[in-house]
């Protein structure tokens, strides 16, 4: 790995661990102070039922391939897409993490029509949204 490889890897390392550790401070925040707001969700997107160690399986295999998906068509040397890249990881890894603690996800936020849902949601759609919106100026040349 050469250095310039090193420094991407580790930005986007310190990013993903600082939205896991938001996701999951505010699930654990959550929980203790406000456990009335909280919805457990033991299925996938949008409640879907489905056994834990499936949506685990799953969950490793997107984001594996998001990581090499990453590597191959974006240019990581541009800030905004190391950002969109990290947040996403960040928030898939925060899910994972209490899929594979509790079999299940702590939910808080809700907005009118949509789904409960939490930060680690908040991080992988934005991630994604930023992916697509800038694709043209984050892509490898």
């Amino acid at each position: 790995m050469n250095k310039k490889t090193f420094k991407i890897s580790a930005k986007i390392i310190s990013i993903s661990i600082a939205a896991i550790f938001l996701d999951q401070l505010s699930k654990s925040l959550m929980t203790r102070f406000f456990p009335e707001l909280i919805y457990r969700n033991s299925g996938i997107a949008f409640s879907i039922p489905i056994p834990a160690y499936i949506s685990i399986t799953i969950a490793i295999f997107l984001v594996i391939a998001g990581v090499f998906a990453a590597y191959k068509f974006l240019d990581l040397s541009k800030n905004l897409a190391i950002f969109a890249v990290s947040i996403t990881l960040g928030g898939a890894l925060g899910n994972i993490i209490d899929r594979t603690i509790s079999g299940q996800v702590i939910d808080f936020i809700s907005i009118w029509i949509w789904p409960v849902f939490n930060l680690a949601d908040s991080f992988i759609t934005a991630g994604i949204l930023v992916i697509i919106v800038f694709y043209d100026k984050i892509k490898r040349a």
